[in-house]
């Protein structure tokens, strides 16, 4: 037998013991195998567990031969390495089967009625809103040799999705199988809270090999935080609950607070690993557990202090611990209580032990859990945020309609709307256009405290009232494609000129279509500021424009003219092929232009209905012919010409002026040219074209 020295923190209280046990090496470190082992642990929750390991260890000594074994125990001597690395994987290990028999549970059958398994097979198994979660992490130890061992684990915890905004996450105690949080998270589910349960590393369906009280698992559970976060909303809010173990995650966790976690509530959690009055037999061989820590995962005991992290952080922190919990015991969260920092409360429960605050008395629990809540969730006010309030004079002040809600930010920087009532104001004169400040009353409402008594301050403006509008450009005119604006005159009662744009925003506009014909198109429209709109194809004729505020309004005519530029044909030269090319398309014409095409401009303007130009295009050449010649159109169709369609009208003779067409018979191709220029036309005749008379008429 070997003796083994064991630092029992959470589940078997914090304090260095020894326990007798059959133990053998191997090459990754120590399997603990024997029934004398099981039967202590058994008793591990008894208080005279220390007493009875203590007298059995003596026993197994006076049989190595060991004279006075209570001599050697308390002699502050230095212990053998091979009992220390026993202690060591007996502390953090979790590759001891005998000492995981909790680890991922499954439960089945019919347990008792209030028991976590019931809650499993009752509740949580019927739930249809579960799934698994998993973040990554790494760990880092050196091994029993001495070589550095660094591996990436998946961490997992189980998640109850309610699509809220606040979410429990909740930690459980050391060694302790995956439903030790099971009751609080029904009480945060019914709550409505999204719930997410954490697998600690190395426990419960989480990769790892070794427990560390909280040192490392406490950047665990900050990613946890940081996992919903991203996975819910930037606003989250995160409520942090743990027992024993994973209470003093929950506190060393919050050291530097995360920006979501609104609170934390922690159950029996322990101040520290080592207690002050651990005696002389555990002072002895502190420093020497302590090095084997240090030297294998990379930290010191005493760096697990829940008791320095509650005052660095002014979260809202909830205190509970049972009566008689003989492990992390009530003095013990009495200095957690006060040397908390922030807004904290305690619940002492009479008659529970270590872990058993909920179950022992299930209604004082949840009632406190939720009153606490309930003020840690409230949010002071900072500020209000209030647009100004715009009137005309001549209302009381029973008359106007003030808000009864208005925008204020929380410390937090949320925004949220609060009821406001008892509008006063500190001078307000109906009758005179002004600014006049108003300030209210803010009602209770849930959620949100007014720590400084702040009132919201209203600025009402008045103005005057309208009694007239003119419509100065009177009779107003406009062509197709264009738009045109609405000046207006505003006077008030007095027949003074009002210069408000509060005043002048109020005033709006229509226009409706009067003798014009717009049974396809009349597309005429005006916007907010008074600006006209037309299209190219608006209908023309007359329609009638209104301008009014209220009961307040006045009308004109608009006579929408036909736009000439709709009906322009430009002329385009090719310099390479010598073609001269005709269109009414602006889009047409650009591309051309973009081409290399030279823009001759306007070569005269076509009618908007009358006898059609039809345009043919020779393939073999490039040319196109225009003419109002039908029988010519379709006599070069027989020539292998394509049909192009029509192209433009003509304008009546009564109306329009010639266009002439001439032939240059020199010419293989590209050999007509279009004009409406007498001189143009002389010029080319005098250079060997041929007149071929009147072909059309434009303008």
């Amino acid at each position: 037998m070997k003796k083994v020295v064991l630092l029992c923190a959470a589940c078997l209280g914090v304090s260095l013991i020894g326990i007798p046990i059959d133990a053998k090496e191997t090459a990754q470190g120590q399997e603990i195998t024997g029934e004398e082992v099981r039967s202590l642990v058994s008793q591990s929750d008894s208080p005279d567990f220390k007493s009875k390991f203590k007298e059995t260890l003596e026993k197994e000594l006076i049989q190595k031969g060991v004279s006075n074994p209570e001599e050697l125990l308390s002699s502050n001597k230095p212990l053998p390495d091979s009992v220390i690395d026993i202690a060591f994987n007996i502390m953090f290990n979790t590759n001891i089967p005998l000492m995981n028999m909790n680890d991922d549970l499954i439960v089945s059958g019919d347990p008792e009625e209030g028991s976590a398994e019931w809650y499993v097979t009752s509740w949580y198994n019927h739930l249809e809103n579960t799934s698994y979660r998993y973040i990554n992490a790494n760990e880092t130890y050196r091994d029993i040799r001495g070589n550095e061992v660094s591996h990436p684990i998946k961490l997992r915890s189980r998640y109850i999705d309610h699509g809220a905004d606040k979410t429990a996450i909740l930690y459980h105690g050391y060694r302790a199988n995956w439903f030790d949080t099971i009751r609080q998270a029904k009480f945060f589910s019914d709550e409505g809270y999204n719930v997410l349960m954490v697998a600690s590393r190395a426990l419960n369906g989480s990769e790892g090999k070794y427990i560390t009280f909280g040192y490392y698992e406490q950047d665990d559970l900050n990613q946890w935080i940081s996992d919903e976060v991203a996975q819910t909303n930037p606003n989250q809010k995160i409520v942090l609950q743990g027992i024993s173990m994973g209470a003093a995650t929950t506190m060393m966790s919050q050291t530097t607070p995360h920006p979501n976690v609104f609170a934390y509530i922690e159950d029996c959690g322990y101040k520290g690993l080592v207690s002050e009055d651990a005696g002389e037999f555990v002072s002895a061989i502190f420093g020497q557990f302590n090095q084997k820590t240090e030297e294998r995962l990379g930290f010191n005991l005493n760096q697990i202090s829940p008791l320095n992290s509650v005052s660095k952080n002014e979260l809202p922190k909830l205190f509970i611990i049972g009566s008689e919990d003989t492990e992390n015991n009530v003095i013990g969260t009495d200095d957690l209580f006060n040397a908390s920092a922030g807004y904290k409360e305690k619940l002492v429960v009479e008659g529970a032990g270590h872990g058993q605050a909920f179950e022992t008395d299930p209604e004082l629990y949840q009632r406190t859990m939720r009153n606490f809540l309930k003020v840690a969730l409230k949010q002071n006010i900072s500020s209000f945020e209030l647009p100004d309030y715009h009137t005309s004079t001549g209302l009381s002040v029973n008359e106007l309609d003030l808000p009864t809600e208005v925008n204020t930010k929380l410390e937090d920087g949320t925004q949220v709307s609060v009821p406001v009532s008892n509008w006063e104001m500190i001078h307000y004169d109906e009758n005179k256009a002004g600014n006049y400040t108003f300030s209210g009353t803010v009602e209770e409402v849930d959620g949100v405290d007014n720590l400084n008594n702040l009132r919201p301050t209203l600025n009402v403006i008045t103005h005057p009232i309208l009694k007239k509008i003119e419509i100065l450009n009177k009779n107003m005119e406009l062509q197709q494609g264009n738009e045109l604006q609405i000046n207006v005159q505003l006077t008030d009662e007095n027949n003074q000129v009002i210069n408000d744009d509060w005043v002048r925003n109020q005033v709006q506009y229509k226009v409706e279509f009067d003798s014009a014909n717009t049974t396809n198109n009349h597309n005429v429209s005006v916007d907010e500021n008074g600006v006209i709109n037309t299209e190219a194809n608006t209908a023309v004729g007359t329609y009638k424009v209104t301008a009014y505020s209220g009961e307040v309004s006045t009308s004109t005519s608009l006579e929408v003219k036909k736009n000439q530029e709709n009906f322009n044909l430009y002329r385009l030269y090719n310099e390479s092929s010598g073609e001269h090319f005709y269109t009414l398309s602006n889009d047409e014409r650009s591309n051309l232009i973009s081409y290399g095409w030279t823009d001759e401009g306007v070569s005269w303007i076509t009618s908007e209905s009358g006898n059609p130009v039809w345009r043919a295009y020779n393939p073999n050449t490039g040319e196109h012919i225009y003419t109002a010649n039908l029988a010519e159109y379709e006599n070069l169709y027989s020539k292998n010409w394509v049909k192009e369609g029509h192209a433009f009208y003509s304008m009546n003779t009564s109306e329009g002026i010639p266009i002439y067409r001439l032939y240059n018979k020199q010419k293989a191709s590209f050999n007509h040219h279009y004009t409406k220029s007498l001189e143009e036309k002389k010029w080319l005749i005098e250079n060997g074209w041929y007149d071929e008379g009147i072909v059309f008429y434009g303008n």
